[in-house]
């Protein structure tokens, strides 16, 4: 993700004590990255393997990106408020409680699974002082015989003012369509061939998109549960692959 911060592979391990800069919470594999000290720093990350409960969520490698203390990218939370469907056999048919409302992968038009029938990995953990990174195996959370792999890096950087990296790399046994879900309360726009920008209050975080051969962008306003409205941007590959990396590396414009 960050061509001079990917040292070799570790297992998945406790990171030095440092509660200015992470949190990492190995039971349920979740990561929250901070700046530390530096003065500079404005980006700050979290990332979920599982912690799923009974009123849970299909968000398996959800994220959330923070720019000077607000969310321009990732995880929407909520819902705010519940229904009659909320706790029943229709739970899932809603957007903000399934996995598209999420930011996560669609794999060959598939969603994920119900997540409380599915046990979390962490397969390596990296943290120093400069950067941090986990990888979370997210293969059990589909459901598709053609998906062999499926894994997702988060690289947190604390060089200037941050940067946070997301690596999805998936494999099939056959070519099959991918898509990768952001969402967003920011005005979303794109602004390249492989970059968005999401904006807000004087604010704006770049997002540089890096896939095997282009991509389409879709939008879906999703307004549930009396949850603020948000946006699901959809990344879809324009071929069918079989082999294939999603990069998303978010910054700050300088």
């Amino acid at each position: 993700m960050f061509a001079t911060e990917t040292p070799a592979p570790k297992k998945a391990s406790a990171p030095p004590a440092d509660g200015l800069s992470r949190s990492y919470f190995d039971k349920v594999g979740v990561l929250v990255c901070r700046p530390g000290d530096s003065t500079a720093g404005r980006l700050s990350a979290a990332i979920k393997a599982g912690g799923n409960g009974s009123h849970s969520h299909n968000d398996i490698g959800s994220f959330v990106i923070s720019l000077d203390g607000q969310q321009p990218v990732g995880d929407p939370g909520g819902p705010h408020a519940y229904d009659n469907e909320t706790f029943g056999p229709k739970r899932y048919e809603k957007n903000i409680l399934n996995s598209f409302g999420h930011p996560v992968p669609v794999v060959d038009g598939q969603l994920q699974i119900d997540a409380t029938t599915v046990k979390p990995e962490v397969l390596e953990t990296a943290f120093n002082p400069e950067w941090d990174r986990i990888t979370i195996d997210m293969t059990p959370a589909y459901q598709v015989p053609s998906l062999q792999m499926l894994t997702r890096t988060m690289t947190y950087s604390r060089k200037g003012s941050g940067k946070v990296g997301i690596d999805d790399h998936v494999v099939f046994t056959k070519p099959s369509a991918f898509e990768l879900g952001l969402t967003t309360r920011w005005k979303a726009k794109r602004t390249g061939e492989t970059t968005l920008e999401f904006s807000h209050d004087g604010k704006t975080l770049l997002a540089e998109i890096t896939t095997p051969a282009g991509f389409d962008l879709t939008e879906t306003k999703i307004e549930e549960l009396a949850a603020p409205a948000f946006t699901r941007l959809g990344i879809k590959l324009r071929k069918p692959v079989i082999d294939a990396r999603v990069q998303v590396t978010y910054s700050v414009p300088q």
